[in-house]
């Protein structure tokens, strides 16, 4: 069955300011679930969780090749909750939330997430700097990863091993700067995202720490 592509037509120029729009990373990711969308569908998945949700756009390009799931979007900046509830809207994905909530700080969802997506802030910068970005709450901190782009991405590992279910699987955007990340490549060498690759693990691939 051929793919479709989510409908992102509504995202305008003012919304690009202040939420992180479609890139050349965030359709690396959503083509990478949906060319494993058959695996997918064989979990029978019940909860898939994006874990900074930006525009919606691969939330939206997973719920129209999936279909029938409970989405729930998760984002720190307020205006991209928003957005992305627009976006899988007008996408007729119909069961779907979105949080705007620090996805660090707590919910209840142990062992309860089938799939877990994520294009994290992977690029480089000193703590300070992450730090203050997470503070911010708006589209800085979906660049700003600190210590070779790490300090999200290492609260991600550990927040997937105690969130995904027994057979649940998480895929994340990482760059080759970031170190070696435990998980299997499943995307494509592409042209703007050199040293960018999709990694999708499991409820028991290795969290810990390896230079």
């Amino acid at each position: 069955m051929e793919s479709r592509k989510a409908n992102l037509e509504h995202i305008t120029k003012l919304d690009k300011r202040s939420v992180y729009p479609p890139s050349v990373d965030t359709y690396l990711l959503a083509d990478s679930i949906v060319n494993d969308i058959q695996f997918i569908r064989s979990l029978n998945p019940a909860i898939i969780l994006e874990v900074g949700v930006g525009c919606g756009a691969v939330l939206a390009s997973v719920g129209i090749n999936l279909g029938e799931a409970y989405y729930l979007g998760v984002d720190i900046n307020p205006k991209s909750a928003e957005l992305a509830k627009t976006t899988l809207e007008i996408n007729n994905v119909q069961i779907s939330e979105f949080i705007a909530i620090d996805i660090f700080k707590g919910m209840n969802l142990s062992n309860k997430v089938d799939v877990i997506v994520c294009n994290p802030p992977y690029v480089a910068t000193s703590a300070e700097e992450y730090q203050e970005c997470q503070a911010r709450m708006d589209i800085s901190s979906s660049f700003s990863g600190g210590v070779d782009g790490r300090e999200f991405i290492d609260k991600l590992l550990e927040l997937a091993s105690d969130y995904l279910s027994e057979k649940g699987v998480m895929y994340m955007i990482c760059e080759i700067h970031n170190g070696y990340i435990d998980g299997t490549k499943v995307s494509e060498e592409r042209k703007g995202c050199e040293g960018v690759m999709v990694l999708k693990r499991t409820k028991f691939s290795e969290i810990r720490r390896i230079n």
